[in-house]
């Protein structure tokens, strides 16, 4: 379960923190949505953003003893899409989604903790996820 942080200027439905090889920190924002909603890139932004800002943040960062310049933020996102946008992948003969919906995330590529405001972010990754076996209220 996950609980998610309500700022002045954001709303942040994750925030990880992950150790790169090089010891250097990686801080991991999500927006999440339902199957109504979609992702709104300057809301992703918006979470860059206000991790910036967050005097929290900093002084975690400076508790860990983290290169602030070398720390990189990867804004994510997902969003739960009907089954049948399956039909529009290739080889997706194969597969049969065992639930109505299914997991759409989406990484961008990492953006410093130092910085300026990202005009744009660039999708890195996009991925599928049936979720096996099917989460009643979620997929089912």
């Amino acid at each position: 379960m996950q609980s998610n942080m309500k700022l002045r200027t954001a709303e942040i439905d994750g925030l990880y923190l992950g150790v790169l090889e090089s010891r250097d920190a990686l801080l991991m924002t999500m927006e999440a949505k339902s199957d109504v909603d979609d992702i709104s890139e300057p809301q992703v932004i918006g979470q860059i953003e206000a991790i910036r800002s967050l005097s929290s943040i900093k002084a975690f960062l400076q508790g860990i003893k983290a290169d602030e310049a070398a720390v990189r933020i990867l804004p994510m996102a997902m969003k739960l899409v009907d089954a049948t946008c399956l039909n529009m992948v290739p080889g997706s003969e194969e597969f049969q989604a065992v639930g109505s919906k299914l997991l759409y995330l989406v990484d961008y590529g990492t953006v410093p903790y130092l910085g300026s405001k990202p005009d744009q972010l660039t999708p890195r990754g996009e991925t599928l996820f049936d979720l096996r076996p099917a989460i009643k209220g979620v997929n089912a």
